[in-house]
């Protein structure tokens, strides 16, 4: 089966558009919200009940279930509360090709990659002893404009569906190999309004991680006029971010629907000795660590 996980904190709002790219072709869809209403700072979030009026019309096949815990725990930072959460929800959602994405990520080609995923569910049947965490390439909106949206020029590789979900730090699971694959998927990010950005900066898994009130003051200076004269941007790693590309698009709707114009040919070759060997070198690596640990600790 494949089965889609989304978190769903403060911007809840931005959930419609994520869903509507993956329910035809999700065997089950679950949506997790913290019981408490809080995000991973122990800020309050207010979520209408229209939001979930909106939902319950847009699940036709009732494929839409609801995970709710307590995330917010006060003795833990942002990104263990993240990591914490996503492990409660793979366990809620059990085996198949496990997909957990956030509110505003959009996955390009879908049915595309559900069919591929189908293909390859013999890799479910055995997954403890062939685990692995497929990546995906992450198209990051950095601004939205009037007339558009600036776009991070790099394809980020990030880990989001995997066959043996126990995650060691947000969606990745130091422990096991992983495959990149030729999907994209779209991160809305920073392209929204200052409000909502000011929001995300407070309550996200990076909160603590760089000088965001710094890097705030510097999205709001950027625009359709001065993008160009931006590079090696990125809060955490100067490299990774290289400068913003312009796209045109009355609104997200038409951005994805420009982006989804050509469906990639293949996604990637995955075979069971592939992953089989990638793994064993992670173990390998996993325990020359170890034994150097042990060897620091004894002199």
């Amino acid at each position: 089966m494949i089965k889609v996980g989304f978190l769903v904190s403060y911007d809840y709002e931005l959930l419609p558009t994520a869903l509507k790219q993956v329910y035809d072709y999700a065997d089950k869809i679950y949506l997790s919200v913290d019981v408490e209403k809080k995000t991973w700072s122990g800020n309050p979030i207010v979520i209408p009940d229209s939001f979930y009026a909106e939902l319950a019309a847009l699940d036709v096949a009732q494929k839409i279930e609801f995970h709710s815990e307590v995330f917010y725990i006060p003795e833990l930072t942002p990104i263990q509360c993240e990591t914490r959460q996503r492990n409660l929800l793979a366990k809620r959602m059990g085996k198949g090709w496990i997909i957990q994405l956030d509110s505003d990520e959009y996955v390009l080609h879908f049915k595309e990659l559900a069919a591929y995923l189908k293909r390859h569910s013999y890799l479910l049947w055995f997954s403890f002893l062939f685990p692995v965490t497929l990546q995906g390439n992450m198209i990051t909106l950095f601004r939205e404009t009037a007339s558009g949206y600036l776009i991070i020029n790099k394809k980020d590789k990030f880990n989001f569906i995997t066959n043996h979900p126990k995650y060691s730090a947000a969606r990745n699971n130091y422990k096991i190999t992983k495959l990149p694959l030729t999907i994209d998927v779209v991160h809305q990010s920073w392209a929204r309004s200052e409000s909502e950005i000011v929001t995300k900066i407070n309550n996200w898994g990076h909160r603590d991680d760089f000088d965001t009130a710094k890097f705030l003051a510097f999205w709001k200076n950027i625009n359709e006029e001065n993008y160009k004269e931006f590079v090696d941007f990125h809060p955490l790693d100067r490299i990774s971010w290289d400068f913003l590309l312009f796209k045109k698009a009355a609104n997200i709707d038409e951005l994805l629907t420009s982006l989804e114009q050509n469906a990639p040919k293949s996604f990637g070759k995955i075979a069971i000795t592939q992953i089989a060997i990638e793994n064993l070198i992670v173990q390998i690596k996993i325990g020359v660590n170890i034994v150097k640990r042990i060897i620091r600790k004894l002199k």
